[in-house]
């Protein structure tokens, strides 16, 4: 279980709005784990993760650029990498 903290937020209303959606998703496939749910419900839950953190990374990027982000390729890297 990842609870969510002010300790992690970044202090972009929309980015932290959208890593507690994430930290949401995580937890439910957790949740899905722990409960030995059924295999397809956790590969629902495992594919709505790839599909959000796509566009979690599209806006994050676009945020970026748009704000001239020093490290800006160095996330990005991060993000190709993920």
């Amino acid at each position: 279980y990842f609870p969510w903290s002010a300790d992690i937020s970044v202090g972009i209303e929309e980015i932290d709005a959208q890593h507690k959606v994430l930290i949401h998703i995580l937890n439910g496939i957790y949740q899905a784990i722990v409960t030995q749910a059924p295999r397809q419900a956790t590969a629902g839950l495992l594919e709505e993760l790839v599909q959000y953190t796509h566009v979690h990374f599209a806006v994050e990027e676009s945020l970026f650029r748009i704000t001239d982000y020093p490290a800006y390729e160095g996330h990005k890297a991060i993000h190709d990498h993920c």
